[in-house]
């Protein structure tokens, strides 16, 4: 019943996130229209579910929501968005994830220019994905635009340079910048000298879903 049932609990931002996927892999445009109506309001924050799950930027769904729904202007500037949001939090794998839609939807808008842009985020999100050894990701960027040519680090090869935590970049462009600067791992040393690996996820305006 076009999720009239949802109770605003703690769970509620969560099983948006979900439905919006459902939605996205589907092609539910109706239903996709209703969700983003209910996640609007929410634009501003991110989304998690418990201390561990942490869900991303909220415009990240709602550019799937936009897409499911046909509406491709709009949906590229939510994965613009996005691609800004994750980068001000130094999130490198959500910034892949906007970057791999976004493309996606500049290809499907088609119009001038939106193919070479689209080449050239889905280049910045597979360098993620190759450094970061997220596979899964990379082989779907590389089906997304199989006659692009691209130069891709390997694993490993490349060292993430610390960009400060008071950087802090406001548009999509300040953002791809940051990330062709490889936003940094924070490795910690434990008492036995062993060394571990510490992901920090730092929230817009102190507010989260």
């Amino acid at each position: 019943n076009d999720c009239e049932d949802f109770g605003h609990d703690f769970s509620y931002a969560a099983c948006l996130t979900a439905l919006a996927r459902v939605c996205a892999y589907l092609g539910d445009a109706p239903r996709a229209a209703i969700l983003y109506q209910r996640l609007e309001p929410y634009r501003a924050m991110n989304v998690s579910f418990g201390p561990l799950d942490f869900r991303g930027p909220v415009p990240f769904y709602l550019g799937l929501l936009a897409r499911a729904a046909g509406n491709l202007d709009s949906a590229v500037g939510d994965f613009d968005e996005a691609v800004a949001a994750a980068s001000r939090m130094g999130a490198r794998p959500w910034v892949a994830y906007a970057n791999y839609q976004c493309a996606g939807a500049l290809l499907q808008r088609n119009r001038p220019g939106d193919r070479e842009r689209a080449i050239e985020m889905a280049r910045r999100a597979q360098k993620i994905a190759a450094l970061l050894g997220m596979d899964a990701l990379a082989a779907r960027i590389g089906e997304l635009t199989p006659d692009a040519p691209r130069s891709i680090p390997q694993q490993g090869t490349v060292a993430a340079p610390e960009t400060g935590s008071g950087f802090k970049p406001n548009t999509s462009a300040e953002a791809i910048a940051a990330v062709e600067n490889n936003f940094p791992s924070r490795p910690t040393t434990a008492p036995s000298g062993a060394t571990q690996a510490r992901f920090e996820f730092r929230k817009e305006g102190d507010t989260c879903l």
